[in-house]
């Protein structure tokens, strides 16, 4: 699989890893689109196809989901990136599934007689319950390819708009620690300030971070470099379930100058995850 062009060290996320998309692609047309004169001998012609391949730097596919019912199994990774102690047989435990020949999908035309439906919605809705449709896990910037013994190859590739916008919202997110602190964090999870999707968007668009008053202090740049967060676990245990859980409250992160000091004690050992709360590299710089 190629590397990620030029274009994409203008994001965040280019300093931690490459990406990949989950997607659900568009699936192939039914074959014939014209009234089959034999419906029973059209029905009976099968074919396997092969999605992706692993041989062809060109190709992006890394992986994909089953879908049933519009339902994806998330249980089971058919993939061409597997040990080589599990190529015919994963290990207890391993959601990756080898894509082999002997495990390649199977198609075959259909045909669904629009007369039989009084309506264009029951029409196309029973001509969607036909497609064949997979979630697949790609590389962006990289086709996909998809294979039969008796059509041409077809290919298609995400537009360039969709990865852009995509990875605007991205940021990129550290495991940290065990990082030893003059003065501790929190010591008890903050209910009132949870930490999910909606309120750590919330809180990018309306923050106003003021460095003097940042909960912990790290030896890391500030400024136009970015504004950093770091996300403390807390072990919860509810009272109803009794099970526990681990929730995370974002701190805000002041730049620590480095310079010797005698702090008082004790000092603090703290393992957690340094989050960029803003892109290092924005629109107007």
């Amino acid at each position: 699989m190629p590397h990620a062009p030029p274009d994409y060290a203008a994001y965040a996320t280019s300093i931690v890893v490459k990406p990949l998309a989950l997607i659900v692609p568009s699936p192939p047309e039914p074959l014939g689109p014209a009234v089959p004169t034999e419906p029973e001998r059209l029905l009976s012609y099968k074919f396997p196809i092969k999605i992706g391949d692993a041989n062809r730097p060109f190709d992006g596919v890394v992986g994909f989901f089953d879908n049933t019912d519009g339902v994806t199994d998330w249980k089971k990774l058919h993939t061409y990136f597997t040990s080589p102690s599990s190529a015919a047989a994963t290990e207890e435990g391993d959601p990756r599934v080898s894509i082999l020949l002997e495990n390649f999908d199977t198609l075959c035309p259909f045909y669904t007689a629009p007369d039989e439906y009084t309506s264009s919605a029951d029409y196309v809705a029973a001509k969607t319950g036909k497609l064949w449709v997979k979630t697949m896990l790609i590389d962006p910037y990289t086709p996909l390819h998809v294979y039969t013994p008796i059509l041409p190859i077809t290919s298609s590739q995400l537009p360039a708009w969709t990865v852009q916008r995509a990875l605007e919202k991205m940021s990129a997110i550290f495991r940290l620690g065990p990082v030893l602190l003059t003065k501790d964090v929190p010591p008890r999870y903050d209910p009132s300030d949870p930490l999910d999707t909606e309120t750590w968007m919330e809180k990018q668009r309306e923050r106003t971070t003021d460095p003097g008053t940042a909960k912990i202090r790290l030896p890391i740049g500030g400024g136009k470099k970015g504004i950093w967060e770091w996300l403390q676990p807390y072990r919860i245990e509810p009272e109803e379930s009794g099970t526990e859980e681990r929730k995370y409250n974002a701190l805000d992160v002041g730049e620590e100058d480095g310079r010797l000091r005698l702090d008082p004690g004790p000092y603090t050992l703290v393992e957690g995850f340094l989050q960029l709360g803003r892109p290092v590299v924005t629109r107007d710089a």
